[in-house]
């Protein structure tokens, strides 16, 4: 996050945002983490014994990775863009990753489905906490 932060803090940021610089790394940092830790996840499921059992999490993990990547592109970017679309973002990526928590926490009794649950509910916490900082 010092990397993520040093950066945000050396430019002047357009983003409709009234976080700090500490904030927004954070959440950039959650989503980055996230959406690595989902795609390993999303591998371990496939490989499973039973991977048809696993659909739906695979699916709903699938939808929360890219859209963390792409509300991580969206909140990394130093050009003017609209506060609607940064709020429309994040609204459907914490919807996605929530249903993600929920489906995955059912398979807690698999390491990378708990993992994974756990995850996406923290870094949809972080994504609310950052919503209500918007202009």
């Amino acid at each position: 996050m010092k990397t993520t932060t040093a950066m945000l803090r050396a430019e002047a940021r357009v983003v409709p945002l009234t976080a700090s610089p500490d904030r927004l790394a954070e959440v950039l940092d959650a989503l980055a983490g996230y959406e690595t830790l989902a795609l390993t996840s999303i591998a371990a499921m496939m490989g499973d014994d039973q991977p048809a059992e696993l659909r739906t999490a695979i699916c709903t993990a699938q939808d929360a990775a890219d859209l963390s990547a792409c509300t991580r592109r969206l909140l990394s970017r130093n050009t003017p863009a609209s506060g609607l679309v940064v709020r429309s973002a994040l609204e459907t990526t914490i919807v996605a990753l929530d249903r993600s928590a929920r489906v995955c926490g059912r398979l807690a009794e698999r390491p990378h489905c708990r993992m994974q649950a756990e995850a996406a509910a923290e870094t949809a916490g972080r994504c609310r906490r950052l919503r209500t900082q918007l202009r």
